[in-house]
């Protein structure tokens, strides 16, 4: 696969991933333990690029990996007739207390849209780390999967940080947009991605305790973060 031009947003081949898909819920049956990995960032650092890294290197001695980002799983949401369209808005809209509150005390079939979908996500999340050999990026995907049973799953989670002028100069670079209106645009997408968290699934993405390896990508150069990865994916028993 090659690489994506923008980190922000990448391209992606959805017959290949279906074909990816297809190919895993044979292979799985045979494997019998799953491994992936998350990825979460905070907005502006560039965690794609770190994902296409990480299953390059997975990929030279390992079943084919894949990566997951948001518009890939609305598009299978869409490909399975769900509707896509309030998945896009849980990442953009508040959950609002009126929402959480009939939510907690009606049958499944009454919950409001953006909570069936929300759960919608989590089913597709959970079957994903079934098959294995995926690596998800950003979507609370940390936190959906974090109780799973470590006889049967091995997931590993991990945080890029980043300093507000290491992400604006990000955002500058790849829309075009000056540094004004790009701070508005990276506290206005952060804002966003925070409260997606927070709303529906009660946790905050700054907890450092969610994640097995938080690098700061000011500092870590990508090649040490994937080296570092492949490393930490080894001692956790994924023999790639």
């Amino acid at each position: 696969m090659p690489k994506s031009q923008n980190p922000y947003s990448p391209e992606f081949d959805i017959d290949e991933i279906h074909a990816w898909l297809n190919q895993r819920a044979k292979s799985i049956k045979k494997q019998g333990h799953s491994h992936f990995v998350t990825i979460s960032r905070e907005y502006g650092c560039e965690a794609y690029p770190i994902a296409e890294e990480l299953r390059d290197c997975l990929n030279k001695r390992s079943a084919p990996w894949m990566i997951f980002t948001r518009p890939i799983i609305e598009k299978l949401i869409e490909d399975d007739e769900f509707d896509s369209k309030f998945i896009h808005e849980l990442s953009e809209m508040r959950y609002g207390f009126s929402y959480q509150f009939i939510d907690n005390y009606v049958p499944d079939f009454m919950k409001s849209p953006h909570s069936q979908t929300f759960e919608k996500m989590q089913k597709l999340y959970l079957k994903l780390v079934e098959l294995g050999n995926c690596i998800i990026v950003g979507s609370a995907a940390q936190i959906i999967t974090s109780d799973l049973n470590p006889e049967r799953y091995t997931g590993v989670h991990v945080r890029i940080i980043g300093s507000e002028e290491f992400r604006t100069g990000k955002i500058m670079e790849y829309y075009g947009l000056g540094r004004e209106e790009a701070q508005k645009h990276l506290k206005e997408k952060q804002s966003a991605s925070d409260n997606f968290v927070k709303d529906f699934t009660g946790s905050s993405v700054n907890d450092p305790y969610l994640y097995h390896m938080v690098f700061h990508n000011d500092h870590v150069p990508t090649d040490f973060m994937i080296k570092t990865l492949c490393e930490y994916l080894v001692e956790k028993g994924i023999k790639y």
